[in-house]
């Protein structure tokens, strides 16, 4: 429904800028700040539009925003474990660390 395509997009936005800077409040702070300024926006358009005000809107964007969030930790993890993993592997192998080198 609309309220999940809300949390989707938000979580998009928050989880993508993370790889591009460390401010994780600002970022959560911005997201929500945004979704904020578009229903205020929505609620001054003329009818016809079919746009509207919407509380429920406003708490997807933030919701989005913290989940975009925590998908982003949770990747962050999940690709650290991995290159230990990967590097563990290389190191017990001959060329190991040519090996490790390559894949970084």
């Amino acid at each position: 429904s609309d309220k999940i395509n809300h949390i989707i997009a938000f979580a998009g936005f928050t989880f993508f800028w993370l790889f591009r800077t460390s401010l994780v409040k600002f970022l959560i702070i911005l997201g929500i700040f945004y979704g904020i300024l578009i229903e205020l926006w929505q609620a001054i358009l003329p009818e016809h539009f079919h746009r509207g005000f919407s509380y429920l809107d406003m708490a997807s964007d933030a919701i989005g925003c913290i989940l975009g969030y925590f998908i982003y930790l949770s990747f962050q993890f999940i690709v650290k474990k991995m290159l230990l993993k990967i590097t563990n592997y290389c190191l017990g192998k001959p060329f190991g660390i040519l090996l490790i080198s390559i894949l970084v």
